[in-house]
């Protein structure tokens, strides 16, 4: 085969075949190129002059490195069909279970082949002069990479979890340090950010700390790998946690589906168009070009399983209480007396606590063994955290709970006498700030509540919303009246039972 039978089978010129196969072709269509270099492929058709010169030319064979694994077999598959499709042979190389290969055999593929593609992390070196791309998440200037958007996948699995009513979402990684992990934890904090909800790092767990997470409170767990699913349905089985009863699972993934029972819900990346995109990507490389690719990778399937279901708490199965209140850092300072007016008092004891009515009234509940939700607001700081640790160490449903990144968390400032009469002072701050569209997302826990604590410390449109959520999903109302001098006849009429200080039922 020559040059002229090139030029003849493409119905182009010698010297438009020759520009083409010596990379000076910018001023022809892109169309005629990949027409060219499409027929010298298939017809297997080294240039002359690689060969005078004593170079090997073209030998249409592309080199894959990759660990020769199960989980790595699905992208393997699918670059060989990919290759041949381009009239491409695959030569395949173990590379040590992700390690680098050694110098020698990275010498002989580079001679037996024109560019290879390194599968893993960490597991290629800086080939220069040498046609590469990594399937895995780090470019450089001498090595493109493509990759799956793990974090794409992580997020579709969040919000469908997101919309079953989970608000406690596990996450099971090999590492969350080191890619994909990573990206998958950096997603589901996005998830709970958007949300103006904290991310407990207690969630976020691998192999070895596995049994921490159903402690840390996590509903649901996103598991990066099937594999990394079989292995928590098998400590589920241990310890006797019913899926997707007590927990449930999805997983995400670029490989083949493999049987679970139940059924495993997964987020799955497409190994075709990651072979696809490596490929075009090492082609363009060998012959000159920009490879032709979209801008964006395919979006993850999502596919629903039986291993996926509302949480117990919202399925019905216990009783719950909601409150919807305040929640405050408590500075309590006791006091010798009352101070009066243009007098200075000082301060015997002072300390910090976790309070506001609404935390409080949520522990109470929980104390007394009900099973109790809360919607409130903290701020991003350290009375905001203080408060939120002490709900969960109460096991308080905080699936209501929101953060806010602009204002702090809520104070009430008390003074204590030895009589135990006392002098309260309140900052709002998050408090004053929840906003209808915090009890909208939450309307869930008003459909499966038995009765609603509410009180007016709390903006008055809010607490006269949260009656009507109240009222609509048949919750009996309980409501706690402060820093109020009246209440609306027809919000008056929707509480079951109003609950007054003295001096509150006075006014």
């Amino acid at each position: 085969m020559t040059i002229k039978d090139i030029a003849k089978l493409s119905g182009v010129s010698v010297s438009t075949v020759s520009k083409i196969m010596n990379n000076k072709a910018d001023s022809i269509a892109e169309q005629t190129k990949l027409k060219v270099l499409r027929i010298a492929r298939e017809q297997r058709y080294t240039p002359y002059a690689a060969v005078k010169n004593g170079l090997n030319g073209r030998h249409y064979r592309l080199a894959v490195i990759a660990p020769l694994d199960r989980r790595n077999l699905p992208v393997i598959r699918r670059l060989e069909a990919a290759a041949h499709e381009r009239g491409y042979q695959m030569i395949l190389a173990d590379s040590l279970a992700g390690g680098r290969p050694a110098a020698g055999q990275l010498a002989a593929l580079r001679g037996a082949s024109d560019g290879a593609i390194f599968v893993g992390e960490g597991a290629a070196p800086e080939p220069r002069g040498w046609p590469a791309v990594v399937i895995g998440s780090a470019a450089s200037p001498t090595r493109p990479a493509v990759a799956a958007d793990w974090g794409a996948a992580a997020r579709a699995a969040a919000e469908h979890l997101e919309s079953l009513g989970h608000r406690r979402l596990g996450l099971l990684s090999a590492d969350d340090q080191a890619w994909p992990g990573s990206a998958v934890r950096a997603s589901v904090e996005r998830h709970y950010g958007e949300r103006e909800r904290p991310f407990d790092r207690k969630l976020s767990v691998t192999p070895a700390t596995l049994p921490t997470l159903i402690s840390a409170g996590a509903t649901a767990v996103i598991c990066v790998g099937q594999d990394l699913a079989r292995l928590f349905y098998q400590y589920a089985w241990r310890q006797d946690l019913a899926i997707p009863q007590d927990v449930s699972v999805a997983a995400l993934d670029d490989g083949d589906p493999e049987p679970f029972w139940p059924p495993l819900t997964v987020a799955r990346l497409s190994a075709d168009e990651l072979a696809r995109r490596a490929l075009e990507t090492l082609i363009a490389q060998i012959e000159g070009r920009a490879p032709d690719l979209p801008a964006a990778a395919a979006a993850p399937l999502l596919s629903p399983a039986e291993s996926t279901a509302a949480p117990a708490s919202r399925a019905g199965s216990a009783a719950s209480i909601l409150v919807v209140g305040s929640l405050n850092l408590d500075v309590m300072m006791s006091v010798p007396m009352m101070p009066s007016s243009g007098e200075t008092v000082l301060i015997d004891d002072l300390s910090s606590l976790p309070g506001g009515k609404g935390a409080n009234q949520a522990v109470a509940v929980a104390r007394l063994g009900g099973e109790v939700s809360l919607i409130g607001r903290i701020g991003r700081d350290a009375g905001g955290k203080t408060v939120y640790n002490a709900l969960r160490l109460h096991r308080v449903d905080t699936r209501g709970v929101s953060v806010d990144r602009q204002v702090e968390t809520g104070r009430a400032y008390i003074n204590v006498s030895p009589g135990g009469e006392s002098f309260i002072e309140v900052y709002g701050g998050a408090n004053r700030r929840l906003a209808p569209r915090h009890l909208e997302r939450n309307e869930d826990l008003f459909r499966t509540a038995s009765y609603c604590l509410i009180q007016s410390e709390l903006p008055v449109e809010i607490f006269g919303l949260a009656v009507e959520f109240a009222s609509r999903h048949g919750a009996k109302v309980i409501f706690k009246p402060c820093s109020l001098d009246q209440l609306p006849a027809d919000l008056l009429k929707k509480i079951y039972l109003l609950v007054p200080t003295r001096k509150e039922a006075a006014r």
